[in-house]
């Protein structure tokens, strides 16, 4: 390895132990959008979270 291919090695991993600091990095590591929603149940007024499409509570959908 020549001292430009060793600095360009060093570089990338000290990017890849830094933290997702450099730009380049936080593509990588941004958070998804989570997919639940909070609810209120038209039934009974309990408020949940959830992923589904659905405006009932699991207790008041049983019945």
């Amino acid at each position: 390895m020549t001292k430009d291919e060793d600095k360009a090695f060093e570089a990338e991993i000290k990017a890849k132990y830094s933290g997702g600091t450099c730009p380049c990095q936080t593509g990588f590591i941004e958070k998804k959008k989570s997919s639940l929603r909070e609810v209120v149940c038209k039934k009974c007024g309990a408020v949940f979270k959830t992923n589904r499409d659905t405006d009932y509570c699991w207790r008041c959908e049983k019945k």
